[in-house]
């Protein structure tokens, strides 16, 4: 348990109650039950009905970028987009960003022995950070394609936030016993990760990884969900998360080769997505993904935003209600 996290986040509650609405909509996990439910097939279950349902689902998107983007998600699981705010916006966010580095709101994620990262969520504080929450959080664009993906209606704003991936001392080995470093899905079902690149990356500073074309759901991927379930629930663990032990990672072992093997099988590549500044990256997290590896010693500076609370049916629901409560709705 990080008990430093937990304590940051009743922090930001006490300050804005506004923030429960984060809280309470916690999206639906990947893998859930005993043992005996996935062997009888809960998980292919869970799969096909969400399945179905997003068919039944309609989506509108009002303009020519929006529906290039989305078709390009769609039939490859990820598009970048260069050159997505103009050189004067892409400052602006470079200026809140530095100013970032000095705000004692700043945490850390842990990784490993000198490696880890540096967030700062800029939904928290909107009156620090007016226009990263102005060109990002609320971009007609990001916003329109994150809820046609799933085939949900826009509701709330996403929580986002400035993530440094780097070493505490540059000139120093490190360690990752982080299980994001290992490939792996997300959720059964589509939903967004937004990525904005503040500075360039490439091959040395740990470039999000992505499998195109595996974000499909067919009777192999069917296969893989059935095993994994059945894997998963053997431990009852949250697979690749929060791993961050020598010991955490051997555990995962199992759950990671068949991530792996099934990649391997279907001829999946992760390749890294490297860009310039400037650069936005959509990806459906539905597919097979990885932090790549830290060469370093230069950070990989981003902005990130999470729309998987678009699963989260209970609060989309009581969005009526709740976005009274809600600081940017």
């Amino acid at each position: 348990m990080d008990t430093a996290l937990i304590l940051r986040k009743l922090s930001v509650l006490r300050e804005r109650p506004s923030r429960v609405v984060d809280v309470l909509r916690e999206p639906r996990r990947m893998t859930v039950g005993p043992l005996t439910a996935n062997r009888l097939g809960l998980q292919l279950f869970r799969v096909l009905k969400d399945r179905a349902l997003w068919h039944t689902r309609s989506f509108e998107l009002t303009t020519p970028e929006a529906r290039e983007a989305y078709e390009t998600i769609e039939r490859d699981g990820i598009v970048v987009i260069p050159d997505f705010l103009s050189d004067a916006d892409h400052a602006l966010v470079q200026e809140e960003y530095a100013a970032s580095r000095k705000d004692p709101a700043e945490g850390t994620a842990y990784f490993g022995p000198n490696f880890g990262a540096k967030e700062l969520y800029t939904s928290d504080h909107p009156e620090r950070y007016p226009h990263t929450n102005r060109l990002l959080r609320d971009n007609k664009l990001i916003l329109e394609v994150a809820a046609a993906v799933p085939r949900r209606q826009q509701t709330y704003r996403p929580a986002t936030h400035f993530f440094t991936v780097e070493k505490g001392n540059p000139d120093e080995a490190h360690v990752d016993l982080d299980g994001a470093q290992f490939v792996h899905p997300d959720r059964h079902y589509p939903f967004v990760k937004a990525f904005y690149y503040i500075n360039d990356v490439d091959e040395t500073n740990s470039p999000y990884c992505y499998a195109p074309g595996s974000h499909k759901i067919d009777l192999r991927r069917l296969v893989f969900e059935y095993v994994h379930s059945v894997t998963w629930s053997k431990g009852g663990r949250d697979p690749f998360h929060n791993v961050r032990t020598e010991e955490g990672i051997e555990q995962e072992k199992e759950l990671r080769d068949l991530c792996e093997k099934y990649l391997a099988d279907r001829g999946y590549p992760c390749k890294p997505i490297m860009a310039k500044a400037n650069t936005l990256v959509l990806s459906n997290n539905c597919g097979f993904h990885r932090r790549g590896e830290y060469i370093g010693p230069r950070p990989r500076q981003t902005v990130q935003m999470d729309y998987k609370y678009f699963e989260s049916r209970p609060t989309q629901w009581m969005y009526p209600v709740l976005k009274r409560l809600y600081a940017h709705p």
